[in-house]
Formats: structure tokens, C-alpha cells, sequence
């Protein structure tokens, strides 16, 4: 008895160290079988040995079912970024569309022209500053924070979808080019009553350049549907 108290207690140790849905769990559980086997407990341990595999062969198919719904084409590819642990662990982020023609990640949405483009996306930028005193150089910022790069696209939603849209969204998108930091004096109002303006804390401004027009743009079209 005491022999299989601790053949047992082993076993369960085995699982409750690792992270569930992980290939760890079905190798414990083979494991934890191979350990009740031995020591004569044959029927509980081929479960377990079982469950491991039965385990191993779901999350295969898991993985492949979510694998099938990304693929790099010729100018879409899908990129991930892969972040290392300081035991050897590695934990990569969520795929990502990117536009090798557009030199930007993009995501999948209805452009200003009603069609689902993979466009760059909306980033955090808003409008509503000018560069000059007469308020008609737009300006759009963006608060600083971890470190990012310069962004290259304004990417600005607007209303104007409805049920009756094929895509059934309610918001459109347009792309503006960015140029250059703006480091000056930001003004605010309307070109009838421009007046400088305070510069937000923690914000940068870049200047609004021309609208991108959409059919710069990769267009999507829905190629079916699959369950996970």
C-alpha cells in the first residue's frame, strides 16, 4: 500500500507541474502511466498512457486546423515575432499579416471603397492639430510609448456602412501617408480661427500627407469557412 501511495503521488506530481493543452501534459501523463505499470498497477496506468496519446493527437490536430488559416503569399506573408525566456522557454506572438509591397503589418478591413483590403492598422493616431497658423497642414500624434519607430500610415475610420453592404461593416477606412516629425509650434481651430495651441505632454506630430488610395491596397475576398 504504501508503495502505491507513492507511485501515485508521483504520478499526480507529474501532472500538476505542467501548463494544460501543452505537449508537457500528454508526456506526464505517459509517464504517469509508465510509473502505475511498473508497479503493477496495469490497468490504471495503460488509461493514463492512452489519455497521453489521445491528448498528443488532439492537440496535433489543433495545431494543424490553426496552421491552415494563415499562409504567405507572394506579397501578404504572415509573420510572428518570437520572444525567449531566460529558461529556454520561447512564446511567439500572434500572427500577423504584412505587406511587403506597403512595407507595413496590416489587417483585414473595409477600405473607403467598400472592399476588404488588408490595410495598415488603425494605430492610435488622432487628428485635430495643424503645423501652421493658417490650421490648413493637418497634423496627426500619437503618444509616446514604448519606444516605437516613427509610424509611416494615418489609418482614420468613418462612418458609412450599413446591412445592406455585402461586408456588413459600419465603419470605413481611409490610409494617409505620414511625412516628417513636426517639432514646432501646433496650432488648433479652423482656418477662419487658427490660434497656436499648447503641445500635449507625451505626444508627437507628424504631418498628414496625401490619402493612399485603396486600390494600393491587397484586396481580400472570403474564401470559406472552417471550424477549430
Amino acid at each position: 500500500m504504501r508503495r502505491f501511495a507513492l507511485v501515485t503521488a508521483s504520478a499526480a506530481a507529474a501532472l500538476l507541474i505542467v501548463e494544460a493543452c501543452s505537449d508537457s501534459v500528454s508526456e506526464s501523463l505517459v509517464d504517469a502511466g509508465s510509473m502505475l505499470v511498473d508497479a503493477g498497477f496495469t490497468e490504471a496506468g495503460q488509461m493514463l498512457t492512452e489519455a497521453g496519446v489521445d491528448m498528443s493527437d488532439m492537440r496535433s490536430t489543433v495545431e494543424a486546423q490553426i496552421a491552415a488559416g494563415f499562409k504567405s503569399g507572394s506579397r501578404i506573408q504572415i509573420r510572428t515575432t518570437l520572444h525567449a525566456g531566460p529558461d529556454g522557454s520561447q512564446v511567439s506572438s500572434l500572427p500577423e499579416p504584412y505587406d511587403t509591397t506597403m512595407q507595413t503589418p496590416c489587417t483585414l478591413l473595409a477600405a473607403i471603397d467598400g472592399k476588404l483590403r488588408c490595410l495598415p492598422p488603425p494605430n492610435g493616431l488622432s487628428p485635430g492639430y495643424f503645423a501652421d497658423a493658417g490650421c490648413s497642414q493637418a497634423l496627426a500624434t500619437e503618444a509616446v510609448c514604448w519606444g516605437l519607430p516613427a509610424p509611416t500610415y494615418f489609418t482614420r475610420s468613418e462612418a458609412g456602412g450599413s446591412c445592406a453592404d455585402p461586408l456588413r461593416y459600419n465603419y470605413r477606412y481611409r490610409v494617409f501617408r505620414l511625412g516628417a516629425e513636426h517639432t514646432g509650434t501646433v496650432y488648433g481651430g479652423t482656418p477662419q480661427s487658427c490660434t497656436a495651441t499648447t503641445r500635449g505632454a507625451g505626444y508627437r506630430y507628424f504631418r498628414v500627407g496625401a490619402e493612399v488610395q485603396p486600390a494600393e491596397f491587397a484586396e481580400f475576398a472570403t474564401a470559406g469557412s472552417a471550424t477549430l
